[in-house]
């Protein structure tokens, strides 16, 4: 009530305030986020530091970024990359990188299952210095969230070079 105007980081979470709070839309403006200049293609050589660091393979990976919760629907990816053949799996693994989120007992369950079985690596939080690298060392980028206000890690893996999934 006391605010002249409203800033939002997206579209989608301005009509949402919209809809909750029933400001006027001329009040509320989004202004959409971007990414850094250090989400770029990185060459083998400059990312093979971060990458041996990490214990990741310079031949590349499938990669998730995401806080560790339902709504992220990590345990969905975990599913569908199981299904791929045993030799995709072990040529490709399944990178998990980000916070530890809430609600996800079964899905640390699931989560070491994959990693003991040698398809998948949780790195858990990622410090923003090794994001550029990470993200340009994978082979494919999957975002499989169902609800995001406004979702930046595929924009820098796309800033990055990578092939993108997102669900819908």
């Amino acid at each position: 009530e006391k605010a002249d105007r409203l800033i939002t980081d997206s579209e989608t979470i301005r009509r949402e305030v919209i809809e909750f709070t029933g400001v006027d839309p001329a009040r509320i403006t989004s202004i959409p986020l971007g990414v850094s200049g250090e989400f770029r293609p990185i060459p083998a050589e400059e990312r093979r530091a971060v990458l041996a660091r990490l214990g990741l393979p310079e031949t590349g990976y499938g990669l998730t970024v995401s806080s560790l919760e339902p709504r992220k629907r990590i345990h969905r990816l975990l599913d569908a990359w199981k299904k791929l053949p045993g030799a995709l799996r072990e040529r490709t693994p399944l990178v998990i990188a980000g916070a530890q989120g809430w609600h996800n007992d079964r899905l640390y369950d699931s989560i070491q299952s994959a990693v003991h079985e040698g398809w998948a690596i949780l790195l858990g939080f990622v410090p923003e210095q090794d994001l550029p690298a990470l993200y340009s060392g994978a082979r494919l980028f999957v975002f499989p969230s169902v609800y995001e206000g406004f979702g930046l890690p595929p924009l820098e893996a796309m800033a990055s070079g990578v092939p993108t999934i997102v669900a819908a």
